[in-house]
């Protein structure tokens, strides 16, 4: 560690070979980042022909870099205990030093009949060696907290338990749980709410500047995106500007910073459970809910994926910030057969509009590039408990290599050649493989996965796993995912 030095933006995208990839108008996007002309840019890794150990190795040598793995609230034990299907990429990443957890809360309880609310991380349960053990759930009704059935899912920060005894927030059960595990967690409200006054400030002129636009009501719903009660419930709602108020359902908001601080609130539940029910008396019924968009954006300006450092804007954040960030199967996806929604033209359209806003008022904010690291590619690591897995999956790195590795540059070609190769191996070794490892791609596998063949398990990299681009690891995912 003490010979590694801290490198710039500039130079960590240099030593990763993408630099040059930015683009701004058809022009280099570093000119336009340092006149911040551009605020807002991104690149998705798994279009491009970086090898995956080159970015690993760029991590481990960056002091200062530790990306964020993006999950929600909720059972972790099984993912650190190397036993939970594809979503041992958490483990993988996380326990290498590759990134760190941090964690969505603004999330739901699981219903009765698993269709709704949180299904992956089932935060209103205690999940222990296969074993799901649902937990009581409480909120309040105006008077007192009332026990409330499973046929709804609730908002789990305004959610409180019995559990050993104690009745205690939700979220604080979770944070209890997680805390003695071999990750650091973090958990994201809680590091954007540390900058409270910066980000009530950002929002409430993105809240008022939206309120002149023709099109208000879209863009309000990229900054505040649902409604939450105090009895748990969240709804989709739109926030509709009257006159210089605002109003979100039957609740009026005199201004903007009235509505901001109601936004604040469940951001408090999260950062401290306790106060937040001690006061839960005087608490307003109904709050805007800030947005997964916002959220995405507020997690870059705080620089999530500098956790342990105080930022040097000098050297850390300009000519621009780079977010790296490692995105699981929804966000960055595993192209081309599915990129993700940070890949989507509205969805960059919303993180553009708002880093202009930010970027032409606030000097102190620095325009920000996003580095989307697809999570999935560690889906193709197996456990130490299945080392014939390794040695198949070792044979088709090096099939893909030698058939693809001179396609870089026809995407087209090469997505066609890797999923023929990778089908082509399929169908000779399935038999061969463990069942543990082909669960792995079965669609929106969470924890409860159903196939459970070891107690504890170790992400192993096949050899030749380092060398393979990401363009290539995700389409040989894709190809297996059917």
């Amino acid at each position: 560690m003490g010979t590694e030095v801290m490198k710039s933006p500039i130079e960590l995208l240099t030593e990763l070979g993408v630099l040059d990839k930015l683009r701004w108008k058809k022009d280099s996007a570093l000119d336009a980042f340092e006149k911040r002309e551009c605020s807002f840019n991104w690149i998705h890794m798994g279009t491009t022909d970086v090898k995956i150990g080159k970015l690993l190795s760029l991590i481990q040598s960056s002091p200062e870099l530790l990306p964020p793995r993006t999950g929600h609230i909720g059972n972790w034990e099984q993912i650190m205990q190397g036993r939970a299907g594809m979503m041992d990429f958490n483990n993988a990443i996380c326990s290498k030093g590759y990134g760190y957890p941090l964690l969505y809360c603004f999330t739901q309880t699981e219903t009765q009949d698993m269709q709704n609310g949180d299904i992956v991380y089932v935060p209103g349960s205690i999940v222990e060696q296969d074993s799901r053990m649902e937990l009581p759930l409480f909120t309040w009704d105006g008077s007192g907290f009332v026990r409330r059935g499973r046929e709804h899912s609730y908002f789990t920060p305004f959610v409180k338990t019995e559990y050993r005894g104690e009745f205690i927030p939700l979220i604080q059960v979770h944070k209890n749980r997680l805390q003695y595990q071999k990750f650091e967690f973090r958990f994201e409200p809680s590091i954007v709410y540390e900058q409270e006054s910066l980000i009530k400030r950002i929002l409430c002129d993105l809240i008022e500047d939206a309120s002149q636009r023709e099109n208000s009501r879209a863009i309000f719903q990229d900054l505040i995106s649902h409604q939450v009660t105090l009895d748990g419930r969240m709804y989709r709602s739109d926030l509709i500007c009257e006159d210089r108020s605002f109003r979100m359902g039957e609740v009026f908001y005199s201004s903007a910073s009235e509505l901001v601080e109601a936004a604040m609130i469940p951001f408090r539940a999260v950062d401290q459970p306790d106060q937040f029910f001690q006061q839960i008396d005087q608490m307003p019924t109904h709050m805007p809910l800030v947005s997964n968009v916002a959220m995405r954006i507020f997690s870059a300006v705080v620089s999530s994926h500098y956790p342990d450092r105080n930022v040097i804007r000098s050297t850390m954040t300009q000519p621009f910030n780079p977010h790296f960030h490692w995105g699981a199967r929804d966000m960055a996806g595993y192209p081309p057969k599915r990129s993700g929604y940070i890949a989507t033209k509205s969805k960059v359209r919303s993180y553009r509009r708002i880093c202009n806003l930010i970027i032409d008022r606030y000097p102190e904010v620095d325009p920000i590039l996003f580095v989307v690291i697809p999570a999935v590619v560690f889906s193709l690591c197996p456990t130490d408990q299945h080392p014939r897995d390794n040695e198949l999956l070792t044979e088709l790195f090096l099939r893909v290599r030698k058939g693809t590795d001179h396609l870089a540059e026809c995407p087209g070609q090469m997505a066609v050649e890797v999923e023929r190769i990778t089908l082509q191996w399929l169908g000779e070794q399935k038999s061969n493989l463990s069942q543990y490892f082909l669960d792995r791609f079965i669609p929106k596998c969470g924890i409860l996965n159903n196939q459970k063949s070891h107690d504890f398990s170790r992400s192993v990299e096949p050899e030749g796993f380092r060398e393979l681009s990401f363009q290539q690891s995700c389409m040989i995912v894709g190809s297996l995912m059917g």
